[in-house]
């Protein structure tokens, strides 16, 4: 198993597939069906510190770099996911591999900085990476499904609802999503993020529903959809605590300093 390095910006994609809602907002009817969707996260209040488990199985693409036959390979890292004030910004940061633990990520809204050792100041992900890049699901660290989209149809089959959404803002990278919900259970089972066109950007598929605590979790598989398709990305909640930590430390400029200013 080779351990995950240029593809580090991949994380940063996928973090936010967590940390799908952060505020309490109530609603009824279809809107209501979200809220109950994404209020079993239990995140929307305090800060806590989230660790994490990342494994990305892709093709290799090199010929040459195949060995024993084995044509796909394997990457994994380790890291943790500090949330203020119920989701209002985050920092990734990674507790394994080695060559990545200087590596932070920062999310405010829709922006995204990152931060690496050999940096003299974090470089902001631009609208283009997060969309089409290692760092294409970057976006979805914030998304809200209930706060930030405007729901387009609703349906329901047998054993579940379709939801289409369309988003409230033009700058929103997925400007529209299908939600596919329980009823029984009113969990999450399948997501697809698309472009303003409609053109299918991202698959998630939602697994092993458990609990941590006070906290409703699932493993996630994400598979891209236009571009990397023989990328497929696991994500598994490892833990989750409620942590007292500073907004000082959530700004670009102190990323180098965070792990000081979180009192880890």
């Amino acid at each position: 198993m080779r351990i995950i390095n240029k593809k580090s910006m991949i994380l940063l994609i996928i973090i936010s597939i967590f940390l799908l809602n952060t505020s309490k907002i109530y609603a009824t009817g279809s809107k209501e069906i979200i809220q109950l969707a994404l209020d079993k996260q239990n995140l929307h209040e305090n800060s806590y510190l989230i660790e994490m488990d990342c494994t990305v199985i892709e093709k290799v693409k090199d010929k040459d770099k195949i060995n024993d036959g084995e044509e796909t390979e394997t990457n994994s890292s380790a890291l943790r996911v500090y949330i203020y004030n119920g989701g209002e910004r985050q920092m990734v940061t990674f507790t394994a591999p080695e060559d990545l633990v200087h590596n932070k990520f920062l999310i405010i809204g829709t922006n995204n900085w990152m931060s690496k050792k050999n940096l003299r100041r974090p470089i902001r992900i631009s609208g283009q990476q997060r969309i089409f890049g290692d760092a294409g699901i970057g976006e979805t660290v914030g998304i809200n499904y209930y706060r930030d989209y405007d729901i387009k149809e609703f349906h329901e089959v047998e054993d579940s609802y379709i939801i289409d959404l369309l988003a409230k803002d033009e700058k929103t990278t997925y400007q529209q999503v299908k939600l596919t919900i329980s009823k029984d259970t009113n969990r999450i089972k399948h997501v697809i993020l698309k472009a303003v066109s409609g053109t299918p950007l991202k698959e998630l598929n939602y697994k092993n529903h458990r609990k941590i605590g006070n906290h409703e979790v699932a493993d996630i598989v994400i598979k891209n959809l236009l571009q990397d398709q023989d990328r497929v990305t696991e994500l598994k909640y490892i833990g989750i605590q409620v942590k007292e930590l500073s907004p000082r430390a959530f700004q670009p400029l102190m990323m180098s300093r965070f792990d000081l200013l979180i009192k880890d």
